[in-house]
């Protein structure tokens, strides 16, 4: 059987390249690739099955336990160089091309791999409460850590920028930095005041534009200002900057002692899915109602008037989405003198007053969940907060703080949702209509109603972060709305400047902790799937470890930050009440006890960081 001559083999498509390429040059050469297939009795397939291979080899590639075909020096000698290396590189190419995972050859290994992946999921939740339980100890170095590395990288890339701008084209920059150092110390012993950046280079400078050389020298004294008022700030704020560090070490204390709180955003989102794939099944049926007469029934002499141009709207378009124009041969209109052959066709989906509502149901009841979430969790940091340090552990936070968000603060919860829900359907509303001034080629139109999605968009933010101090107001005051938000409002005037370093340190806390716990999980998956299937590719599972550690850190870092926000809220609370210090939990103990003393409310902090 030659393998050459049988059409039906060249499914395989390697030895197709290798027909193509050599044996069109060398014609002669198929007749050395004419085997005898095996005996029926033998090998019971088709006879391109049963072919035996003489002549190749296998050799073990690497470390990686697979074996590559090779043709054997016998075979090689009796071909020209060019065939035997494409026959040879055929036999590798089909080795790489099987390393290379199909889509179905991932999901088989996923399949099989499912207990490691039992097994990551579970652990990145330990890894996330072990991440908690060191952030309480490591906190407070790491960030004094962090804040000095950006006051250094300032005065790192300032000096930089000036050694730069006075380089000679003949000098490295280490060169440069020790002479310029050499020229200022000198100039300082001798009493002199000339700038050592300021040096004249006989050979020319390393920027030759004189303009660049000011402009990079300028830009370092710009950064050494940017580190002097940052030092300064650090030095200002240092009370507040450790206030903020003892709020975060409490957050992490409340997580790993009440790790039941984390099953709140998880339920919360289980809830959300389920009511998000209800809403979008009723929201495509609604969106499918296209209405008969939304597109013109009349025809039209031109493409150009049915469907508009770069600056005329057309009569088939001019609303979004946009219906399309076909032309209809069979119509009486389109024959005779001026012939009427460009007819709409409506849009497959629209957005009407009935989507509309059905969106704004979906917004409010969206922002329901969101807010019974914040307002359980705030709870119960509220209520392990009050608690007696003794007492902490017996008592059943969550819970108590569910019910008291459900059955309480229901009316309330709902209102603050229902403004949330007003300006962002507000903002979708302005987006719709830029794209129908868009559609109509009113670009005036068009860019104001975008202004006012982009004002809606920052007050939605605003809202944002009233609501959710609203809501931690409502759980430890048992408020309304109304008092709540005005409550929260002014109690961020009073303590603007603590809320600014809660937030300023949220950013580098945060970072660290998804860090470590994507890090952490991924790196354990990689290791136990190493241990359990050694013959698993485990780059798409280790992929699938990393995203799994990142949902986890979010998961822990969002239910965390409610809690630092809350802490700050008690923390406050218990300043202003004079509440006492016996239920407070340690680093925040010796802060409330100072205050007691103090009459002066804004001189607390710092009267507090004394003995700290």
């Amino acid at each position: 059987m030659a393998w050459g001559t049988d059409l039906s083999y060249r499914s395989i498509g390697l030895w197709d390249k290798f027909l193509a390429e050599v044996l069109a040059k060398q014609p002669d050469m198929a007749a050395k690739f004419t085997f005898k297939a095996w005996d029926a009795t033998v090998c019971p397939y088709s006879d391109k099955l049963c072919v035996a291979t003489p002549g190749v080899t296998f050799s073990e590639l690497g470390d990686w336990n697979m074996c590559t075909p090779k043709i054997d020096a016998g075979v090689m000698s009796s071909l020209s160089g060019a065939a035997g290396e494409s026959l040879d590189g055929l036999a590798k190419l089909s080795i790489t091309e099987d390393a290379s995972k199909s889509i179905g050859d991932v999901i088989g290994d996923v399949i099989k791999t499912y207990q490691v992946f039992i097994i990551v999921a579970v652990l990145s939740m330990v890894v996330g409460l072990l991440t908690l339980v060191l952030m309480r100890f490591i906190l407070c170095p790491m960030v004094w850590g962090s804040l000095i590395l950006i006051f250094l990288i300032f005065v790192a890339g300032g000096l930089a920028l000036m050694v730069r701008s006075n380089q000679c084209a003949d000098e490295t920059f280490t060169e440069a930095a020790a002479a310029q150092k050499d020229a200022g110390f000198n100039a300082t012993m001798a009493g002199n005041a000339t700038n050592p950046f300021d040096q004249e280079c006989v050979g020319g400078y390393s920027i030759e534009n004189s303009n660049a050389r000011e402009a990079a020298k300028y830009c370092g004294y710009i950064l050494l200002g940017i580190a002097a008022l940052w030092l300064l700030g650090i030095l200002v704020m240092v009370c507040r900057i450790r206030l903020a560090i003892a709020v975060n070490q409490v957050a992490c204390m409340f997580l790993y002692s009440n790790p039941q709180v984390l099953l709140v955003p998880i339920i919360q989102n289980f809830i959300g899915t389920i009511w998000i794939l209800v809403w979008m099944f009723c929201a495509a049926f609604l969106l499918s109602q296209v209405a008969e007469d939304i597109v013109p029934t009349t025809a039209f002499a031109t493409y150009a008037e049915a469907y508009g141009t770069a600056d005329v709207e057309g009569k088939c378009t001019n609303f979004w989405p946009p219906g399309d124009v076909f032309v209809d041969d069979s119509a009486e209109t389109c024959s005779g003198a001026t012939p009427l052959c460009y007819k709409c066709s409506s849009p497959r989906f629209v957005f009407d007053w009935k989507f509309g509502y059905s969106f704004f149901s979906f917004l409010w009841h969206n922002f329901f969940f969101v807010a019974v979430g914040q307002c359980t969790i705030a709870g119960a940091v509220g209520i392990w907060f009050f608690t007696a340090k003794g007492e902490k552990w017996k008592k059943s936070t969550v819970l108590v703080g569910w019910k008291n968000a459900v059955f309480h603060h229901t009316g309330s919860l709902a209102f603050g949702s229902l403004i949330l829900a007003i300006v962002v359907w507000l903002k979708y509303f302005m987006t719709w209509l830029a794209q129908q001034a868009k559609q109509t080629k009113n670009k005036v139109m068009e860019l104001v109603c975008k202004i006012l999605a982009y004002v809606l968009y920052c007050f939605e933010k605003c809202v944002k972060f009233l609501n959710k101090n609203a809501y931690i107001q409502i759980a430890l005051m048992g408020t309304n709305f109304c008092k709540s938000a005005k409550n929260a409002f002014f109690l961020i005037l009073r303590n603007f400047a603590r809320f600014g370093i809660i937030a300023m340190l949220a950013h580098i806390v945060h970072f660290i902790g998804m860090v470590l716990i994507t890090a952490a999980t991924a790196v354990l998956g990689y290791l136990i799937l190493g241990a359990m299937y050694p013959d698993v590719n485990p780059i798409v599972p280790t992929i699938c470890y990393t995203f799994i550690g990142w949902m986890t850190a979010k998961l822990f870092i969002g239910t965390f930050g409610l809690a630092v926000d809350a802490t700050l809220q008690c923390f406050i609370a218990a300043e202003e009440m004079d509440a006492g210090n016996d239920f407070a939990p340690g680093p925040l103990k010796e802060f409330i006890a100072k205050n007691a003393d103090s009459d002066d409310n804004k001189s607390k902090c710092c009267d507090a960081c004394t003995i700290m």
